[in-house]
């Protein structure tokens, strides 16, 4: 019984052994069997190895190749398209200077062509705002040129995903954060107002980009859609300078020449219109590695409503009679220069083959 239990255990590792020899050597022979015109036992060779060996990226290029030109040497054309599009897949980048072979091949080889059908990735963006007043409001009268709004640079972050419906146009969405700070100053020659603000969106980006360029490594792009921004939370800062004359106040403890107050972190969530949405118009470029790809995207958004809600704009008293404050209409256009990442789902097409 002992021995019967050693045999069998030496005829496993035996099997095993001579599984792996093969594995090891599979596309050494199977070269040798299609050189030698036997390309169905090539053929019926690479296929059960595929299956049951362990290959790597570069060996199963190799087991590709071979397939295809045994297909092609059988006038197997249904074959030699299941093969290419495996061939791609593995290596979306293949090229034909790599490539040495039969004439079939490289001449079938340019019907085909990948492109990712579904990507999913990442835009760190930088962002350039710019505040666009329409109409201005004050309650401190003789207000003309001394006023101005400026935003902060700043840099946000959003994840996309991409559906490519045919070769050349994707529908993408994107969801990230953005965040607006801005400063805004008002006086006149007795008065200042000192404002800064700080708002908080979530950013859902929709549109459709056009690909040029699609067979190649690098593609560029133009892009169009829709921009919405939901406000999250807003926070409003208020600062009031009045200067006082020299010779009608004095504090008891000496003269000052101007009064100071403000408010802190006041909610202003109220006071903004919940939604606002963009046009979004762009373009990029995006270079591949396989299923991986970088790029680089321009983006400028142009707001199509007020930042502000006119209706709230008196409603406060705090911040109308004690700070002299009060909205202008005031939108936000921006410009986003991005660095991309992205993870592609790749798809293989075909044109039809042609064979002598």
């Amino acid at each position: 019984m002992k021995n019967w239990f050693l045999i069998a255990i030496l005829l496993t590792c035996a099997t095993f052994s001579f599984g792996q020899t093969e594995c090891n050597n599979l596309i050494e022979d199977a070269n040798d069997l299609y050189h030698s015109g036997n390309y169905d036992e090539c053929i019926r060779r690479l296929e059960r190895g595929l299956k049951e060996c362990n290959l790597s990226k570069g060996k199963k290029e190799k087991a590709y190749i071979l397939l295809i030109n045994s297909n092609i040497e059988k006038d197997s054309i249904p074959s030699v398209d299941k093969y290419f599009k495996k061939l791609l897949l593995n290596n979306p980048t293949f090229k034909l200077k790599d490539y040495d072979g039969i004439d079939d091949f490289k001449t079938n080889f340019n019907s085909y062509y990948v492109f990712p059908k579904l990507s999913f990735g990442a835009r760190i963006y930088y962002c350039l705002p710019k505040i666009v007043v329409d109409s201005n409001y004050f309650v401190m009268p003789g207000v003309q040129e001394k006023k101005t709004y400026e935003a902060e640079y700043g840099i946000n972050l959003a994840f996309m995903v991409e559906y490519r419906f045919n070769k050349r146009f994707t529908q993408f969405s994107e969801l990230g954060y953005f965040k607006l700070d801005y400063n805004f100053t008002a006086e006149n020659s007795y008065w200042k107002l000192s404002v800064n603000e700080k708002l908080n969106y979530l950013q859902w980006d929709i549109g459709t980009k056009l690909y040029f360029n699609n067979y190649r490594r690098l593609n560029y792009y133009i892009m169009g859609g829709v921009s919405n921004h939901f406000l999250l939370n807003s926070k409003l800062n208020v600062a009031t300078r009045e200067f006082v004359p020299l010779d009608i106040y004095d504090s008891g403890i000496g003269r000052i020449d101007s009064i100071t107050s403000g408010i802190s972190n006041f909610n202003s969530r109220e006071m903004r219109n919940p939604y606002i949405p963009h046009i979004l118009l762009g373009g990029g470029l995006l270079y591949k590695f396989g299923k991986f790809a970088y790029g680089l995207d321009f983006r400028y958004n142009i707001g199509l409503k007020w930042i502000n809600n006119p209706e709230q704009r008196i409603h406060y008293p705090d911040l109308v009679s004690r700070q002299d404050y009060m909205d202008s209409n005031f939108r936000m256009s921006r410009m986003d220069i991005s660095v991309t990442a992205v993870y592609m789902l790749n798809k293989v097409k075909s044109k039809r083959l042609k064979y002598e």
